[in-house]
């Protein structure tokens, strides 16, 4: 049978409304001559510090009500899921469930990885999800995954720094925060010499690092495609956009060749003003800061 992989949208687990699908394609053991079927869970959560005891404890919880099934939790690096997916189907030894980013549903559907969802659950249980949360998630009118946790992208800043900057409030327009962000960044360093940058834009080349340029560009008024599917990539918005995140990178608003847990860390440590990500970015930036919950009264 072949191995199904559902993706699942970042951070919280319904663990009891899919441990049906969670059997499907696992390996049948036996323990003490009870049945058993082993399934094996890959996923992000369990590999970074501020979710790695929450994806225990959901594991624990859905095992503890599924007696007969065990799963093997493999926790990888965000920025290495898309890739060994790709590579364990190709090899055809893919994960039975896999937690991954809905833009990769496109890409991992044609690439024959991923089983069509819409008959394994009931009526019932998808009119739950927000219609367009849902289908967003559909590829050639099938839908291969269950939504999770859909997570708008929210701007972070650091209100110390935006004091010390001059500014007591954050930017209202994206020409605002280019303002305060480069503002911050001729700061120059904090106290231990530490490069304090403006803007954190993820530029290391990796799947999902344009997700997060959306926003430059959607203020220009542009988009990747337009009304008719054409790709846009030549556009007057779109080289605007770029034009003005280069401008960035050339003042040193914004550190290059990062990735988002980079930018995370950094913003967390102090050494950043603005930074764009999920909503659950308070769970990531507690942990990693110095100043551990103490740091909340920092970010607006």
């Amino acid at each position: 049978m072949k191995k199904t992989i559902c993706i699942i949208l970042t951070l919280v687990l319904l663990v009891s409304s899919v441990s049906v699908l969670f059997a499907q394609g696992g390996k049948e053991s036996s323990a003490k001559g009870d049945a058993t079927t082993t399934i094996q869970f890959m996923n992000w959560g369990s590999a970074e510090e501020a979710t790695k005891d929450a994806f225990a404890a959901m594991i624990a919880d859905f095992e503890a009500k599924n007696p007969t099934i065990k799963v093997e939790n493999v926790g990888l690096p965000f920025n290495q899921m898309f890739e060994q997916l790709l590579i364990l189907n190709a090899g055809g030894n893919p994960p039975d469930v896999a937690q991954l980013h809905g833009s990769w549903v496109s890409a991992l559907q044609s690439a024959d990885t991923l089983t069509v969802l819409d008959d394994r659950f009931s009526p019932e249980f998808w009119a739950d999800f927000y219609p367009a949360v849902k289908d967003s998630l559909r590829y050639g009118g099938k839908l291969y995954a269950s939504p999770w946790s859909p997570s708008p992208v929210v701007l972070y800043y650091n209100k110390t720094l935006l004091a010390k900057a001059g500014y007591t409030e954050g930017p209202k327009t994206m020409s605002e925060l280019f303002e305060m962000a480069t503002a911050i960044s001729n700061l120059g360093a904090d106290e231990k010499g530490n490069t304090i940058y403006g803007l954190g834009v993820q530029s290391k080349k990796m799947g999902n690092a344009g997700f997060y340029f959306l926003p430059y560009l959607w203020d220009q008024g542009g988009d990747l495609v337009d009304a008719q599917g054409n790709v846009t990539i030549d556009s007057p918005a779109m080289v605007k956009a770029l034009s003005e995140i280069q401008v960035l990178f050339d003042k040193k608003v914004t550190p290059a060749g990062l990735e988002i847990k980079d930018l995370r860390n950094l913003f967390a440590q102090g050494n950043l003003g603005f930074h764009f990500d999920g909503d659950f970015g308070y769970a990531t930036f507690l942990p990693l800061s110095p100043k551990k919950e103490a740091f909340a009264e920092e970010i607006g």
